[in-house]
């Protein structure tokens, strides 16, 4: 019980250091576009330069109620993925080196303005984090053991895309030695029949 209590509570504590930017600011920071995503779910009307995605998105936790649980759910995401990540490269879970690394991050990076901001921006931060995982995930996850089949199937099939490409490169190499011969004997040929003529 405590192995699943701990993290819980770690990632709970990371989303709460990573989403200080609206705690400050008394209100999740909201852009010109964040009434677009609105409107997205509420008029309804998918805004056509706009992502459909985020609209639904945020809709999943503000219900027409209130957005703090979409900024909440946002840091939660964001804390998720930190949590795996020092996961990782700990090797084993670690609670206090995630907290350090959360307030590293929530102080010296712009992560906490996009887990607090109502904008597709807060999967920049989490593409980052979800490329290094599956970059370098063992067994964290199943998710990351079939990344790294994917990533494996990928370099298998950079050694036959390999050697596809070289028999175009062999015969252009080919195409030049012929080239080579043919011109060589030719200016011998010539140099011949010009000293032969002399």
């Amino acid at each position: 019980m405590a192995k699943r209590v701990i993290p819980a509570g770690c990632i709970v504590l990371g989303a709460v250091l990573l989403i200080w930017p609206a705690f400050v600011n008394g209100y999740p920071l909201v852009f010109s576009d964040t009434g677009a995503f609105l409107h997205q779910t509420l008029g309804p009307l998918m805004i056509w330069d706009k992502p459909w995605i985020y609209g639904p998105f945020m809709h999943l936790f503000h219900w027409r109620l209130s957005l703090w649980p979409v900024v909440v759910a946002q840091g939660m995401m964001v804390s998720a993925l930190l949590w795996l990540a020092v996961r990782v490269v700990c090797g084993r879970e670690r609670a206090g080196v995630f907290l350090l690394a959360a307030g590293v991050v929530a102080g010296l990076t712009a992560a906490p303005f996009s887990a607090a901001l109502l904008m597709p921006d807060v999967f920049t931060p989490c593409v980052v984090v979800a490329a290094f995982l599956l970059a370098c995930a063992r067994g964290v996850t199943a998710s990351g053991r079939r990344g790294r089949r994917t990533a494996r199937r990928i370099g298998g099939a950079l050694p036959g895309l390999q050697k596809a490409a070289r028999p175009r490169a062999a015969r252009g190499m080919m195409r030049r030695r012929v080239a080579r011969r043919t011109t060589g004997p030719a200016r011998c040929r010539v140099g011949r029949r010009s000293s032969s003529r002399r």
